[in-house]
């Protein structure tokens, strides 16, 4: 009964959602298994992009749990996302909850470690042509404000010349720095946390030879 109600709710969508979810899951499989993870998260982007922002929703946040191992049974959903900024959902399922049955400090800074990603991998996948980037989580803060006891909310809002700056420094040096701040929320718009993470972002030419760099140093 369960998956009949499923079907009629899905409607015409269906179809058009079974489609999709089949080629982002082989992209997903593809980016957790294999070495060139970053190119393949790039074309991801771009196919979902291309259908809508209903199908682009659900495909991301199905094929999101798929290719990040940390997340996934997670249950992590992008409800909104545009250049201005991106929300996702937690709920309170047994996986997200620590010992006291509140949502964990660990889940909370998955989400925003997500939250924060989803946004800039496909800001930059979509504004800067042609190079595969790679970004790279530096330094995180954190603040505390609530325990939370039910599905919490992450919010990103990124200003106009924040992002403009972001992409003008990467395609101009090939590396730039990024701080982004999120906000976790439980219902009532009751702030529970509140992160802020540091973020270096390489063109694939810079971030090689960083790595090369390092390898010679060692």
């Amino acid at each position: 009964m369960e998956s009949d109600k499923s079907n009629q709710k899905g409607g015409s969508f269906s179809p058009l959602l079974n489609r999709f979810l089949g080629q982002a899951a082989e992209l997903a499989r593809e980016a957790a298994q294999s070495p060139i993870g970053e190119r393949v998260k790039k074309q991801m982007t771009q196919l979902v992009v291309e259908k809508g922002p209903q199908v682009s929703k659900i495909v991301k946040s199905y094929a999101s749990e798929m290719g990040n191992p940390q997340s996934l049974g997670m249950g992590l959903e992008v409800v909104k996302r545009d250049e201005s900024g991106i929300e996702v959902t937690l709920p309170h399922r047994w996986r997200n909850r620590g010992l006291r049955g509140d949502v964990s400090t660990s889940a909370l800074l998955t989400l925003a470690e997500f939250t924060a990603e989803s946004y800039w991998t496909e800001l930059l996948a979509l504004s800067v042509p042609g190079p595969t980037i790679k970004i790279k989580l530096q330094e995180v803060g954190a603040r505390f404000f609530d325990e939370s006891y039910r599905q919490v909310r992450a919010v990103m809002t990124v200003e106009s010349t924040v992002r403009e700056q972001v992409v003008e420094d990467l395609i101009a040096n090939g590396t730039v720095q990024a701080k982004s701040t999120v906000e976790i929320f439980q219902r009532g718009d009751k702030k529970v946390a509140e992160f802020t993470l540091q973020w270096n972002m390489h063109l694939k030419e810079q971030a090689d030879q960083h790595t090369d760099s390092k390898e010679t140093a060692n």
